[in-house]
């Protein structure tokens, strides 16, 4: 059994670029389902789903959050999906197990000591400045991973501070920047990108081999940055959307200009945000308005 172990957390070291924190979880929720079926004397690669719903009760049983389970349910997810490509089993016990969890109304986001915090944590080296400015652009213009993953160089428009975005289901949607940004990215295209980039593409971001960064690299970058300012929670591309639409409500924008800028299909998706900027109201009427004495 702790053969297998060894093996998926060697397979995370080695293919997987999650951060220290995440793989350390991996092994840990895969350790105790192990534990738990070696127990009961059960072959943890002889599993039926009826085996892994009783293994999920047992989780409930603890009282855990739905989060929690979900979690630890994710992570017996990926090592069964190794241990298929490993070819030690034909059929993944959790692939139709699923979670449901409670919606949180409530989203994180960063103040603006914060997002210096960040902007800051990031050296004067080339991937320093690199990574300096991707962060800036989720901050600056609201956008989705993706979104960023594919951006091109001939997306800007530098002379109207503006971002020509393809979004979900192609939609293209213009996003304004401003010039402490247009800077950065000026420097960035002109000094750190050709360093590395001798092909003909034209994404924003890449590696030190010049090929495009991948969504999974941009998250650990993003990441890298939160730990590097000492956050204290692990920082994700979504955070930075999140903190771009709360601020721009928290300095008077409407609900509506907001949607469009995130390039959601319908108002009622961006209504999200409305919770945090009214404890943002709440308190500042707290601070400013005047009591009696």
């Amino acid at each position: 059994m702790n053969d297998y172990l060894k093996a998926f957390e060697q397979y995370l070291r080695t293919k997987h670029t999650q951060s220290e924190h995440t793989r350390i979880a991996y092994i840990k929720d895969v350790s105790e389902m192990m534990s738990y079926f070696q127990l009961m004397k059960i072959d943890i690669m002889n599993l039926s789903e009826d085996m892994m719903m009783r293994y999920v009760t047992s989780l409930r049983e603890r009282k855990l959050e739905n989060s929690s389970i979900a979690r630890k349910v994710s992570s017996i997810k990926h090592f069964y999906q190794y241990a298929m490509r490993m070819k030690w089993i034909q059929y993944n016990p959790c692939s139709r197990i699923k979670i449901k969890q409670k919606r949180q109304n409530i989203v994180t986001t960063l103040t603006f000591e914060q997002i210096n915090d960040c902007l800051n944590s990031c050296d004067s080296s080339l991937v320093g400045q690199r990574d300096r400015c991707l962060f800036h652009l989720f901050y600056a213009c609201g956008l989705r991973l993706s979104e960023v993953a594919t951006l091109k160089i001939d997306s800007f428009d530098f002379a109207s501070n503006l971002v020509r975005v393809i979004g979900k289901g192609d939609k293209e949607r213009i996003v304004p920047f401003y010039d402490a940004f247009k800077e950065e990215l000026i420097d960035y295209i002109k000094e750190v990108r050709p360093t590395w980039s001798k092909q003909n593409h034209h994404v924003l971001f890449v590696n030190q081999r010049g090929q495009p960064l991948s969504m999974r690299s941009i998250q650990h970058i993003i990441e890298k940055i939160g730990e590097q300012a000492k956050l204290p929670f692990q920082l994700h591309p979504h955070i930075l959307r999140h903190t771009f639409a709360t601020h721009l409500l928290e300095h008077g924008a409407d609900l509506l200009t907001v949607s469009r800028l995130l390039g959601h299909e319908h108002l009622s998706t961006t209504q999200i945000y409305t919770h945090v900027s009214l404890e943002y109201l709440k308190t500042q009427y707290h601070d400013y308005f005047p009591k009696v004495k």
